[in-house]
């Protein structure tokens, strides 16, 4: 039996802004990170809807988008 994460991270940035300062952030989400590989090796992409989500943390989430593929 094969067990999939529930969440997994797939990009990070570390950024410092002063207050009142903001900028744009760009992250790249292709077909590599919403695969998985099977035991045999074989990469496996199911479609389906993927909620992209970002924030401070895990813990504090700012933005949430789901699609589907």
């Amino acid at each position: 039996m094969l067990f999939l994460a529930v969440a997994i991270i797939v990009a990070t940035a570390n950024i410092c802004l002063g207050p009142g300062e903001s900028t744009n952030i760009t992250f790249t989400v292709g077909k590599d990170e919403l695969s998985y590989y099977s035991p045999s090796g074989k990469q496996i992409f199911e479609n389906g809807e993927f909620e992209i989500m970002a924030g401070a943390s895990s813990a504090d989430i700012r933005l949430k988008e789901t699609v589907i593929l």
